[in-house]
């Protein structure tokens, strides 16, 4: 059987790894004989591109143990910066009734504490986004 560039062109991914069947390196070593050229050429390229692609499944056990693990603790840290972020930003707001009034307690008595309280707010905003990017990265 014959086979054309297209067919010899899916296959070469296979033949280049060495995991292709005795039949079908036959078949594509008989392609490169009567194409010299396109057998120099696809040399070539896989001679440049070598093994840069891993295979969706190749990674070993270690490498998705560390890969699910690290991103575990990110989406944990970006859970924690997000409670903190909220408390930190509604602690300046806190108040308290007294006689009928509302008595803004943090902001009144200690305007300088209800500042870094914002700023650290800010601080915790921004590691959540940060994080929050990060994750979006992973793909999850």
């Amino acid at each position: 059987m014959e086979a054309t560039r297209d067919v010899v062109i899916d296959l070469l991914p296979v033949y280049f790894s060495g995991e292709a069947s005795a039949d079908t390196q036959r078949l594509v070593e008989a392609h490169f004989a009567q194409d010299a050229e396109f057998g120099r050429t696809a040399r070539a390229i896989a001679g440049r591109v070598g093994n840069t692609v891993a295979e969706p499944g190749s990674l070993d056990a270690l490498k998705e143990k560390t890969s699910f693990t690290r991103t575990r603790d990110m989406l944990r840290h970006r859970n924690q910066f997000l409670g903190f972020a909220i408390a930190y930003t509604l602690m300046p707001l806190s108040f308290f009734g007294e006689d009928g009034h509302v008595r803004w307690f943090m902001l009144r008595d200690n305007p300088k504490m209800a500042m870094m309280f914002l700023v650290a707010g800010l601080g915790c905003w921004l590691a959540y986004a940060i994080l929050g990017r990060r994750v979006r990265q992973t793909g999850l």
